[in-house]
Parts: structure tokens; C-alpha cells; sequence
């Protein structure tokens, strides 16, 4: 079986460190149940994030009339350091 890090969405964060790649645990399963306490955990990690790495964290707090996007509207400020640029999600 070949490993890949997309297996490992949810349950590890990947890091830049010194210029190198690590993991840093970070389950989904052991974050708060709600959206305003989930949102200052995972800005207390990480103050930017990319939608990528976002997405296992919100699946669970997504409900009918609550989408990932409504979430972030809630909670989190987008911004994009260039046009090019992806959108990185920050702390409002």
C-alpha cells in the first residue's frame, strides 16, 4: 500500500520548520464542537490557513444551512497577499 499525506487530512498538520516538512498532530476528533471555539483552536495553531488544509477541520460543523463557506464568512477573514495568490484564512 503506498502512503500518501492526503490520509492524513484531519489527523496531522503538515509544517514548514527550519525548511523542513513535519507533521504536527492535530485530530479533528479532539477539536471543540463549536464553530467560534473550533475556529480560535485552530487559529491558536496555525494564525493563516489555506482552504486545503481547513476543509477536515469544518466537515464536521457543517450541517444543513451551515456550509464550510458560511463558516468562514463567521468566523475567519480572507486575504490574499497577491491576485495570484491563494486565499489564506486569518482570525477576525
Amino acid at each position: 500500500m503506498a502512503v500518501d499525506l492526503s490520509m492524513l487530512r484531519g489527523e496531522a498538520l503538515r509544517e514548514e520548520i527550519g525548511g523542513e516538512d513535519m507533521l504536527r498532530h492535530l485530530p479533528a476528533a479532539a477539536m471543540p464542537t463549536d464553530p467560534a471555539a473550533r475556529f480560535a483552536a485552530l487559529f491558536a495553531v496555525k494564525p493563516r490557513w489555506e482552504l486545503p488544509d481547513l476543509e477536515p477541520y469544518l466537515a464536521d460543523l457543517q450541517v444543513p444551512g451551515r456550509s464550510a463557506e458560511f463558516l468562514l464568512l463567521t468566523y475567519a477573514r480572507a486575504s490574499q497577499d497577491s491576485p495570484s495568490a491563494p486565499l489564506v484564512y486569518s482570525a477576525r
